[in-house]
């Protein structure tokens, strides 16, 4: 929607039956848009006419992603799982390769991701039992 929610017009679609989960944004580019049905993630570069899967991620089901504020290149992606150690990837090349940043993030569900702008690429991460936060100086 361009007018505030009055009118809508429909996306591309990208692939298979399932609901589509989450969508974002980019805020420095608004051609770039992230969408995803439970473990699989597409990109669009055209503002949502077409989309493409990202691959390389490794969870089971994507609680949320987030865009750098001023770059559509870095991104991160959170998994709603109990796989221990797959919670948290990040992408510094618009998701061509992923870097799992999980870290010692407990095996509980990372259900929320929100990126801080001016922070050295620090994210918050929500999960079942508390907030969590990284950048890349802790």
């Amino acid at each position: 929607s361009l007018d505030g929610g009055v009118t809508f017009t429909g996306s591309a679609a990208f692939g298979g039956t399932a609901d589509c989960n989450y969508i974002a944004v980019a805020p420095s580019n608004t051609n770039i848009v992230l969408a995803s049905k439970g473990s699989s993630l597409f990109k669009s570069i055209d503002n949502a006419a077409t989309f493409t899967q990202l691959t390389g991620l490794q969870g089971s089901y994507i609680g949320g992603f987030a865009f750098h504020n001023t770059d559509p290149n870095k991104m991160w992606v959170c998994f709603s799982n109990y796989t221990d150690g797959a919670k948290v990837y990040y992408s510094s090349n618009g998701g061509s390769t992923w870097t799992n940043i999980s870290g010692n993030l407990p095996n509980i569900p990372a259900n929320t991701i929100a990126f801080q702008p001016g922070a050295n690429n620090g994210v918050y991460v929500g999960m079942d039992a508390g907030v969590f936060y990284r950048d890349d100086v802790l």
